[in-house]
């Protein structure tokens, strides 16, 4: 067994220096801490949701493709497609995954 002598003069100034550095860490994390909220708050003041205001829109003048029939046409077979396409069943039945059987014993062999 090793014994290894210190001073009490050793003792008093290491236990003074890490107690006034624990000290000086601990005030200048609490002073940075309140300075963090109260620049928080303020930035919350600061940072109110701005609304846009409401533009309402009047068409004055009107494409003059808005009534052309061609066009009219094509709003009608796109929106037939859309249809047939929202009634289509897209799910395959073959490809599902089998079912696993979970019950399932394990033997212990000795």
């Amino acid at each position: 067994m090793i014994k290894i002598k210190i001073g009490k003069k050793f003792l008093i100034l290491f236990s003074s220096i890490f107690g006034g550095t624990l000290i000086a860490l601990l005030a200048i994390a609490i002073i940075f801490g309140f300075r963090q909220t109260q620049v928080d708050l303020l930035k919350k003041e600061i940072e109110k949701p701005v609304t846009p205001p409401e533009v309402t829109q009047e068409i004055s003048n009107p494409s003059p493709y808005a009534h052309d029939p061609i066009i009219l046409k094509i709003e009608e077979e796109i929106k037939e497609i859309d249809k047939k396409l929202q009634e289509t069943d897209l799910k395959e039945a073959s490809l599902n995954p089998p079912l696993l059987e979970m019950d399932i014993e394990f033997k212990i062999e000795e």
